[in-house]
């Protein structure tokens, strides 16, 4: 069979890279055992849909890019093998290819060796570009970036990015890699449509995820909050206007490309639709942030005692310590008590960290004015603190005499009023000169920076500063 070649009139290379990979790896070949068959089936056989589809692209790419075909890999020795690994490696190296894409590239060639008994040993090591995001290290947005985004957002960008900022379901629950299934409208049991209207009975509504659509193959529930209800009901009341909406209708269709994919959208068009509301708010992210988004600002919430930390990795769709809760989930039956509780606390946590209403996001306004505030009148009591050990150091304390003056609850030094401060300057004066600082035969004074500008020209001796206008003068030829 020729190698792939896109030609000019093909509506969609893709597609037809695709339908050669299939006809490239599907042909049948004997093997090590002499039996002939569709081994690369076989292989593919054995994983999920989803990443039998991935590895038959990777293989299928590797084989075009060498001229060779899954049969002569099946039949190479170790050392071969182990060899055409590091060769693929050096070349995605060469290419400025990511580490992730070369990793990925070297497991399905690695997984396809062992397959046919061919021992590769340890993966060699990968030195690619890191990913344009920092490897999922990018900061994770605020309310406010939420709220430019969805500013930018269509109707149906805006009911997605509130379903998994909001809700904190995967890409892949919205809408699955194929547009075959995805979130429907009978999983949301407390949404109703009247009269071509959708209404929410109780806000936030239940989420329900089938266990089909999670990851761990557990069904689970979440919520989505009042603002989120918003954009889904905007959404749904303008289909509703084109559109007849059943129990199995898909929350979010796929659009123009329904008769290619199903009524579902991908998951790959998911992503592509928060990523241009991204791009017109100039956000630099993954479009999977916002489920880091959902998780992070409420783990805040934890960390506040406004969420239970349980609650929070059931309605994530981890396991965590929820078993009790999922075991109930799949016979159909959830403690109702159970589930208020996590609706009042998920109500009070997402006013508190997801919202981007102007009442949220003046909440977090006012609480970074907090802590500038308080950092700021940190500053000043370190600097007035400071300025009073000074002040007791030019009267003739010694610094170990200071820190037992510093010595118990509090700051005392900075909590002290002028007047014992004053105090305690007059007493270490008295007891370094042995004469009275106050009173009749007064050889000391404090005065204002007028009468002590006055006093020095006449001969005083400057001894320090008291407060901000308060100076410490010594009268000529006291001893």
């Amino acid at each position: 069979m020729t190698h792939f070649e896109v030609k000019t009139a093909v509506r969609n290379p893709f597609r037809e890279r695709h339908a050669f990979y299939q006809r490239l790896l599907h042909t049948p070949f004997e093997n090590e055992t002499g039996n002939v068959g569709d081994w690369v089936g076989v292989w593919l056989g054995e994983m999920k849909s989803r990443t039998a589809l991935g590895q038959l692209q990777k293989l299928g790419l590797t084989c075009d890019t060498y001229k060779i075909s899954p049969e002569k890999l099946a039949k190479m020795s170790s050392l071969e093998a182990r060899g055409f690994i590091v060769r693929v490696k050096e070349d995605l190296e060469k290419e400025g290819n990511r580490t992730g894409t070369i990793e990925n590239r070297l497991k399905c060639l690695r997984s396809w060796f062992l397959f046919n008994n061919i021992q590769v040993g340890k993966m060699p090591r990968v030195e690619g570009k890191s990913s344009k995001y920092g490897e999922g290290n990018e900061p994770v947005p605020s309310p406010e970036d939420l709220k430019l985004v969805l500013n930018e957002a269509n109707l149906r960008a805006k009911a997605v990015i509130s379903l998994i900022a909001f809700a904190g379901v995967r890409l892949g629950v919205v809408g699955n890699y194929k547009g075959k299934n995805g979130l429907k409208i009978s999983d949301f049991p407390e949404m109703k449509i009247e009269s071509k209207q959708v209404i929410f009975g109780k806000t936030p509504t239940l989420v329900r995820v089938r266990k089909e659509l999670s990851k761990t193959e557990s069904g689970y529930l979440t919520f989505l909050n009042a603002e989120g209800v918003g954009h889904l009901k905007n959404y749904l009341d303008w289909r509703l206007r084109n559109e007849k909406l059943g129990s199995d209708s898909p929350v979010v269709t796929a659009g123009t490309q329904r008769a290619s994919h199903g009524s579902f959208i991908i998951t790959k068009n998911i992503g592509e639709v928060i990523k241009n509301a991204m791009e017109k708010a100039n956000l630099n992210h993954r479009p999977y942030i916002w489920r880091r988004y959902f998780f992070e600002r409420l783990h805040n919430a934890v960390t506040e005692n406004k969420l239970d930390r349980d609650f929070l990795t059931f309605m994530g769709g981890h396991r965590g310590n929820m078993d009790i809760v999922y075991t109930s989930l799949s016979k159909g039956a959830i403690d109702e008590k159970t589930l208020e509780r996590m609706r009042e606390q998920y109500r009070d946590a997402s006013a508190l960290c997801l919202e981007t209403s102007v009442k949220s996001i003046m909440k977090e306004v006012e609480q970074r004015q907090k802590e500038i505030e308080q950092k700021q009148f940190e500053r000043e009591i370190e600097i007035i603190g400071n300025e009073r050990e000074s002040q007791l150091l030019i009267a003739g304390y010694t610094r170990e005499e200071i820190e037992k003056l510093d010595e118990g609850p509090g700051d005392p030094i900075v909590d002290m009023s002028l007047e014992d401060l004053a105090k305690l300057v007059q007493t270490k004066l008295e007891q370094r000169f042995g004469k009275k600082t106050n009173g009749n035969g007064n050889h000391q004074k404090v005065v204002n920076a007028k009468e002590a500008k006055k006093l020095i020209n006449q001969g005083w001796t400057f001894l320090g500063k008291l407060a901000d206008d308060e100076f410490i003068v010594k009268e000529p030829n006291d001893q």
